[in-house]
């Protein structure tokens, strides 16, 4: 009776992440996490922010922690929106802090729920492209992080099934982030010019290449030095047999 009681409550995370995006898509809340959002209530946010600092703080780690954590579309908004309200120092350590602790709900609601049985019931080749992906966890989770377009709810749910661990996660998630992150918050600090300028802003200039290719190039270094590790590993062995 105990071990039941244990199986049904290790889908809890799951359900209430499905919930959550099932309540998302039902209300169309991701319809809010646009930047003409932002360009509609500018003056109104930032006199609530001056007026008001530690409780704009606090709603917007709650907004940003719930949308990293149910995967909100348009979740990089919620990161330029910390360089808007906040600046680009701020902006940073409470985009990080709510993208961080998202991630990781994610990661607990898939590794709680799917860890056991993605064990017994996997493929053969499944679990052999999950074994490989935990001996280089670090590195490729590391380097998918640092290559813009890459949705991370995406990469926090893989890395919950794959059973990665969660000091791997948690480490890569901080330093793979923090680069993009402090690009996209640097836009948000800009972005009252754009709007002041009459522009229309729209998530698309974080793809350009100017702020693309530098990322894309460090996250093929980092796999590459995956491939020659394996190469290496794979000569060592030939030359034994």
């Amino acid at each position: 009776m105990e071990m039941q009681k244990r199986g049904w409550l290790q889908w809890i995370p799951l359900i209430l992440f499905l919930c959550g995006v099932f309540l998302i898509v039902y209300f169309h809340l991701y319809q809010y996490f646009d930047l003409q959002i932002l360009k509609k209530y500018q003056q109104t946010l930032h006199e609530y922010t001056a007026e008001h600092y530690w409780r704009a703080v606090f709603y917007y780690l709650v907004i940003a922690t719930l949308a990293m954590a149910f995967a909100v579309p348009g979740v990089v908004f919620t990161i330029i929106a910390a360089g808007f309200l906040f600046g680009l120092i701020a902006g940073t350590i409470y985009a990080m802090v709510a993208m961080v602790t998202g991630s990781c709900l994610t990661y607990f609601a898939m590794d709680t729920a799917f860890r056991t049985l993605f064990k017994e019931r996997a493929k053969p080749w499944l679990k052999r492209f999950q074994e490989g992906f935990q001996k280089d966890a670090a590195s490729y989770l590391l380097s998918i992080r640092l290559v813009p377009g890459v949705p991370i709810w995406l990469i926090n749910i893989v890395a919950g099934l794959f059973d990665i661990r969660f000091s791997v996660f948690l480490i890569t998630a901080i330093i793979g982030m923090l680069p993009l992150n402090f690009i996209r918050v640097s836009v948000g600090t800009g972005l009252n010019y754009i709007l002041a300028q009459n522009a229309q802003p729209n998530l698309r200039m974080l793809l350009t290449p100017e702020i693309g290719l530098p990322f894309l190039g460090l996250a093929v270094l980092i796999l590459l030095r995956v491939f020659y590790k394996k190469w290496m590993e794979h000569r060592k062995n030939t030359i034994k047999l």
